[in-house]
């Protein structure tokens, strides 16, 4: 017997196709593109059918004889009337018959149809129609034609896609780079107008490299359309490494029909129904493991070298500095993590690629690296110099992946400026360096077991200084010159009640050198001071404060020795003949670079007019916008030599230029009437019209003075001029004092401390060319009052020679009266 089985599409099944060949056929022919074929056949049978049936298998017939009792006579009235009958009594016969007959109609019909289409414009089938009379059905057979999707057996496929690779990755691809495999595409159907989807299976992509084609993630479908029959295409797909891993499962790639949905699931099931041309895949990978069936593929990057991180204090810090402060300056706490502690602990990495974790150190400069050292106690309890390996035993990692270990110093590190590194290194595989190693970002540090220390005496070397001249010390290394300073500051002028602390001193503080100065402008009495010792005390001024003088590495002054003290004395002075120099801050100016050097002039001519005094005693020098609106710039007062107060009718007893200083300072803090601001109106014979340039919005622009130097007279000079055995020291010291090089070395020589070295030698030669200069003008309005006096002189002898001879001439003349008047 035939049994038909469920077949998709109702095409023949394998176990007819023999038994049919005997049957009749009916051929049939379409195209697709949407034309549809169909049919309908219907057959249909009745039957009727009358018999008789027996009651339990036969008739039956009976005959029944009744009889009963009667009344025979009845009498009935109402209301005397009524009426009467009689009958007798029943006789009954029945006679009863059963006869059974079955009526039977029966009717059979079938209908058959179909339809045959095909929504792929080309497509061309031929179809044979078989009836199978026993079963009354219909039977299908595509006998030849073309098909698309799904391509039907019998026909020639319209789309077959096919996938090689013609060139895999090679086995050795670093981390960061990408894998590149070639890989043919063919439509081995006959049509050209075709559309073909290429993806990866992401199921077995766990591990998650990117795959792509073309610039496009296969892990969703890419599309190709347009395949020529027969044509081969060829395409790069690219690989990356995406995680943490290094080796992952090979990739399927596969190139499939896309048939009538994109779902690349239908087409999956679409291909594995009908025909398995219509879909194609290849396996990417670049290495492979084991032998026969054992055999895996995968796609292998090169295993870089084993990461390590700093932890601990010098992760925080980034750097570190072992000094007098430390608790244990022979021997440095090194910790580190293991960033893959989850997967295996450093020990256990020995077993792959890496060799070691070394701890490197060298000396800023330097080319060559140092391992680092520490010590290992052994069995009888002495100590072993052993090489810093942070892989050496499983037992120094915690279970966070954190080791460790100490770095022992002593006598193997000597003190200096250190560069740290810590890395691993792994067996070689050939290539770079970098993938044999990996090296943590390098760190900076100091061995300083030094402390600082007062280096020669404190400058300037003479005993005698002025008031507001600078006083430093000078110490053997670079001083923690942060602010605010850590260091104490005591000032005390003795005879006097002046006691100034650091906040009251204008200090400094560069290098090696911290120095200080007084402010004459805080309102000191000059008069008071000079000739007056100063006692100073830097460092630790109050026992047990935290102040004191460190270096820049944190290490402090030998507190056996104390804090350091000194004495110096006031030079005593001849105000009137010194000059002065301050700067000057006018607010509110109408500045700019374009005009600046015009305000000379005008500023000169206004400090001429508040003092009162002559212009020629006001020089001023740098005038320069620092902002939009304000004018800085240097300005001296001379001082009123004798000669100059004989020809001055207006000088008071006290116009020296400190007073005049102070007069000025005294405005500036509206001490005085407002009528000798800057705007007041110019008294040697300028208008407002003709200074007006200098105010911008009113008649009133504040200003401000600082930083006032007393420049001391020829005769005073020589009490302040260092004496000439000590000036190569001061010099040396000077020099000394500036900061260590820090930029770069030009021929031997810091450029930077070259500059700042010139311009220490210049600002000690800036006073001696003020005094030079001063000198020069001095002897020069000398050298003019002598020629005055000279002219006066040959004036005088020519007054007196014409007074001699008119003398002479009145006495011949009155001689001449009296002899006339005498004869008469």
């Amino acid at each position: 017997d035939i049994v038909i089985k469920d077949q998709p599409s109702s095409l023949l099944p394998p176990d007819l196709s023999k038994s049919t060949s005997d049957r009749n056929t009916e051929r049939i022919q379409f195209s697709g593109g949407g034309n549809t074929f169909s049919m309908q056949m219907k057959k249909e049978k009745a039957e009727s059918m009358l018999s008789k049936a027996d009651w339990h298998g036969k008739s039956v017939q009976t005959e029944t004889k009744l009889r009963g009792p009667g009344l025979v006579e009845t009498d009935i009235a109402v209301f005397r009337k009524g009426m009467d009958y009689a009958f007798n009594l029943f006789d009954l016969t029945i006679d009863h018959e059963h006869d059974s007959t079955k009526k039977t109609d029966k009717s059979d019909g079938t209908t058959i149809g179909f339809v045959l289409g095909d929504s792929d414009p080309g497509d061309e089938f031929v179809v044979d129609l078989y009836y199978d009379e026993e079963y009354g059905s219909i039977i299908f057979k595509t006998a030849s034609g073309v098909s698309n999707c799904p391509h039907e057996e019998g026909t020639i496929p319209f789309a077959s896609p096919d996938i090689r690779v013609t060139s895999y990755a090679p086995s050795i691809v670093f981390p960061d780079d990408t894998m590149e495999f070639e890989v043919e595409l063919t439509n081995l159907g006959v049509g050209n107008s075709t559309r073909f989807h290429m993806f990866s299976r992401q199921i077995d992509n766990q591990d998650g490299v990117l795959v792509q084609v073309a610039g496009g993630s296969l892990a969703f479908a890419r599309e190709f359309d347009n395949m020529e029959s027969g044509k081969a295409y060829k395409k790069k797909i690219t690989i990356k490494k995406d995680s943490g891993l290094y080796k992952n499962k090979a990739v399927e790639v596969i190139f499939e029909n896309a048939c009538q949905d994109n779902d690349s699931v239908i087409n999956d099931l679409t291909a594995s129904i009908f025909d398995n041309s219509q879909s194609s895949s290849v396996t990417l990978y670049n290495t492979v493991e084991g032998e026969g069936e054992n055999i895996e593929k995968f796609l292998s990057f090169v295993h870089p070298c084993d990461k390590v991180h700093w932890a601990g204090e010098l992760n925080r810090d980034r750097g570190f500095i072992v000094n007098t402060n430390s608790e244990n300056y022979e021997q440095l706490p090194v910790t580190v993590i293991n960033p893959n502690h989850s997967h295996k602990k450093f020990c256990e990495m020995k077993s792959d690629r890496l060799k070691n974790i070394y701890l490197s150190y060298r000396r800023e400069g330097d080319l060559h690296w140092k391992t680092a050292i520490t010590e290992i106690v052994n069995d009888d309890g002495s100590t072993s110099p052993v090489e810093l390996d942070f892989s050496s035993d499983c037992d120094d990692e915690n279970d966070y992946g954190y080791i460790s270990k100490k770095w022992h110093l002593g006598n193997a590190v000597p003190e200096g400026n250190y560069e740290i590194r810590l890395g691993s290194q792994c067996d070689k595989l050939g290539g770079p360096d970098d993938i044999d190693r990996y090296d943590a970002p390098t760190l900076t540090g100091v061995v300083d077991l030094t402390r600082p220390e007062q280096y020669g005496r404190p400058l300037p070397l003479r005993d005698n200084v002025l008031i507001g001249e600078e006083i430093s010390v000078v110490f053997t290394e670079d001083i923690d010159c942060g602010k605010p300073y850590r260091f104490g500051m005591q000032v005390e002028i003795e005879g006097t009640d002046y006691l100034f602390d650091r906040e009251e001193l204008q200090v400094t503080c560069e290098g090696r050198k911290i120095g200080f100065q007084i402010d004459p402008t805080v309102g000191i009495d000059i008069d008071r001071v000079m000739g007056k010792s100063i006692k100073v005390e830097i460092g630790k001024i109050v026992p047990n404060g935290d102040l004191d003088i460190f270096d820049r590495n944190g290490n402090s002054i030998d507190p056996n020795n104390g804090s350091i003290k000194f004495q110096k004395t006031f030079a005593t002075l001849d105000l009137n003949q010194a000059a002065t120099s301050f700067h000057i801050t006018v607010d509110e100016s109408n500045c700019s670079d374009a005009i600046v050097g015009s305000y000379s002039e005008e500023l000169k001519t206004k400090v001429a007019s508040i003092l009162d005094v002559e212009i020629t005693r006001i020089e001023v020098d740098d005038v320069d916008c620092i902002e939009e609106n304000v004018v800085k710039a240097l300005v001296r007062i001379l001082p009123n030599d004798n000669d100059r107060r004989l020809r001055t009718s207006h000088v008071t007893s006290r116009d020296h230029a400190l007073d005049l200083f102070y007069t000025l300072r005294d405005i500036s803090h509206g001490k005085k009437e407002s009528s000798r601001m800057l705007a007041e109106n110019n008294k040697v014979n300028n208008s407002i019209e003709e200074v007006n340039s200098f105010r911008t919005l009113d008649d009133e622009r504040p200003f401000s003075i600082s930083s006032l130097k007393i420049l001391p007279a020829f005769a005073d000079q020589e009490k302040l001029r260092t004496p000439p055995t000590l000036v190569d020291e001061e010099t040396k010291l000077m020099n000394w004092s500036l900061p260590q090089a820090a930029s770069e070395s030009i021929g031997g020589q810091d450029t930077a401390q070259l500059q700042r070295i010139t311009t220490m030698q210049s600002l000690i030669l800036e006073q001696e060319q003020m005094l030079q200069i001063r000198e020069e003008n001095y002897e020069e309005e000398m050298n003019k009052t002598k020629e005055m006096q000279q002219e006066m002189q040959q004036e005088m002898k020519l007054m007196l020679v014409e007074l001699t001879v008119v003398t002479i001439a009145c006495i011949g003349v009155a001689m001449g009266v009296f002899l006339h008047l005498w004869k008469k």
